[in-house]
């Protein structure tokens, strides 16, 4: 099993070496080593965008609906100002209520009170992202047609 892993893997390693060889000599006159190439990254660029996780697919989800549509971006800057203001305020509210939590002496109140912490937290945290993406969503698009908008060909 090992022999077959072993031998595969050179395989792999010579098809590799092969076409980065006709890549360096500009050899274009074999399809293979162009698809070859071309599989080879699209499979590492699937790896990479795998490796993000659930924060780099809300960043690509964002990025994609700021492509899809105009957006008025002094709009978008106000509620990131906005979004990342409730975050502090949520992470402050937090460490303030963990620090009070952590100096109660009775272990069955401390359980409760660091169990509301986190909880409030979430709340607060989702609550401040919901907002974002509802203004973002709602109040940010660009709507302006200019001024002949609806007016046909001018007649």
């Amino acid at each position: 099993m090992n022999s077959q892993k072993l031998a595969a893997g050179a395989a792999a390693l010579m098809m590799f070496v092969s076409i980065t060889a006709f890549a360096e000599n500009g050899d274009t006159s074999t399809s293979s080593s162009s698809s070859s190439s071309s599989s080879v990254s699209s499979s590492s660029s699937i790896k990479s965008n795998r490796s993000g996780g659930k924060k780099s697919r809300l960043n690509n989800k964002m990025t994609k609906v700021m492509e899809k549509t105009k957006l008025d971006l002094a709009c978008v800057q106000t509620a990131v100002s906005t979004r990342e203001a409730s975050l502090i305020t949520a992470l402050t509210s937090r460490k303030d209520a963990l620090v009070t939590a952590w100096g109660t002496p009775d272990a069955a109140a401390r359980k409760s009170a660091l169990k509301g912490a986190w909880s409030a937290y979430k709340v607060s945290r989702k609550a401040a992202w919901k907002t974002f993406k509802e203004t973002v969503k709602s109040n940010c698009r660009v709507t302006d047609l200019g001024d002949d908008a609806g007016q046909g060909d001018g007649e």
